[in-house]
């Protein structure tokens, strides 16, 4: 319940700390074990971190590595392969600037790019419905986070800037609100070293 702000925390036997979640997609909470528990009696504490009086589903059900890893490719969290099986528009080899026009929401839209040599690499995700809130990470083609930024200087717009060597690039793009979908212009721009 997003309006209530849950948070849970698990605790294991003898009542040892495990895990704590307070947003994850949205207000809502989740943890995820992904390494197998011993056999045993948990205990997972829930509460609200707004509105006490508010109901709070709670549920449990195992683990799903597959599925988890989909939810990360789908929240811009982890790169995805490059082998086709998630979505990738390749935007080519950024020479000098170029512009993209996208309609981004909740689930992560992601981009790849090629820089034929070493430079700055910048890119900025500028909203364009006055309600959006991009967010944007930059990943390298073995699936290393290079950047993240959300908001940059007085405005809900995201800029990042890399100093990149030559290779493929990915760059997811979504909303911070995943009940907000609208456009949103990316500008891609590579600047060289001075000779």
């Amino acid at each position: 319940n997003e309006d209530a702000d849950p948070i849970i925390t698990l605790f294991g036997m003898d009542d040892t700390y495990l895990a704590e979640n307070d947003d994850f997609e949205g207000l809502n909470s989740q943890i995820d074990m992904a390494t197998p528990l011993d056999p045993g009696t948990y205990c997972l504490s829930v509460g609200a971190l707004s509105d006490t009086t508010l109901p709070i589903d709670v549920a449990v059900t195992v683990f799903d590595a597959d599925a988890a890893l989909e939810n990360l490719y789908a929240t811009g969290d982890t790169a995805p392969p490059l082998d086709g099986s998630v979505e990738i528009t390749d935007l080519g080899t950024l020479t000098d600037r170029l512009r993209e026009d996208a309609t981004v929401g909740g689930t992560a839209s992601w981009f790849s790019v090629t820089l034929d040599s070493p430079g700055l690499l910048l890119m900025e995700a500028i909203d364009g419905t006055g309600t959006g809130d991009p967010f944007v990470r930059v990943f390298d083609d073995l699936g290393r986070l290079v950047t993240l930024n959300d908001d940059y200087g007085e405005s809900y717009d995201s800029l990042v800037v890399v100093r990149a060597t030559a290779g493929t690039y990915l760059v997811s793009v979504v909303q911070v609100d995943d009940t907000v979908s609208g456009l949103t212009r990316m500008v891609f721009e590579k600047y060289l070293p001075a000779q």
